[in-house]
């Protein structure tokens, strides 16, 4: 399964964020990648399906992120996160593993497989949320839904090209790896191994 939650909060305290909407997909018949909306009213049962999914879970910076948001919004467990970050496959730390920096989502995917965000930065779809939640301009929330729907779309292409073609390249450096060597480097433990330097911008820039 690979997701992508949109939240609004303080993006440096995970327990502050609050959902808004999320886009997951997983194969479907003939191995085409089925979307599903998740909105406020489905988001318990859509982490409990995550909880109870015999699989991997896959996102960008979702162990720091996304799975603890998500569990902060509709119960707390610390055992429920840690289940969660056991199962996926971090693509951002992945990458920050194996290239020794911080690549963004939108530079890697446009690079990788030449597919781009469809706003320029997070910045302009947080206003797209605040003038949908003043005006109820529902070509507003389209808007934000599709943006939400494409890097789960970016993620997929992302990691299509990396287990087909097991290497990076970017800027100029290539490194080679197999696919025991990306489950290795883009697990819970893995992330633990190697933590990040926090960045005195905002987090939302490694998804721009």
């Amino acid at each position: 399964i690979v997701y992508d939650i949109e939240t609004d909060g303080d993006i440096f305290d995970v327990t502050q964020q609050k959902f808004i909407i999320a886009y997951s997909a997983e194969p479907g018949k003939e191995n085409k990648m089925t979307y599903e909306l998740i909105e406020k009213e489905w988001l318990q049962k859509f982490v409990q399906k995550l909880l109870d999914f015999d699989g991997y879970i896959v996102w960008f910076n979702n162990i720091w992120f996304d799975n603890p948001v998500i569990i902060h919004n509709v119960w707390w467990s610390q055992a429920d996160i840690d289940n969660l970050n056991s199962k996926s496959i971090d693509i951002f730390h992945f990458v920050h593993h194996m290239a020794g920096k911080k690549i963004s989502l939108n530079k890697m995917a446009s690079a990788l497989v030449g597919v781009e965000k469809t706003l320029s930065s997070w910045l302009e779809w947080v206003q797209l949320y605040k003038d949908y939640i003043k005006t109820g301009d529902e070509e507003k929330y389209t808007t934000f839904k599709l943006y939400c729907k494409n890097d789960v779309k970016m993620t997929i292409l992302l990691l299509l090209y990396l287990l087909y073609y097991k290497r990076i390249a970017l800027e100029g450096e290539e490194q080679q790896f197999d696919i025991q060597t990306l489950v290795a480097n883009s697990c819970s433990q893995s992330v633990i191994n190697n933590p990040i330097t926090p960045d005195t911008q905002s987090n939302a820039s490694i998804f721009e």
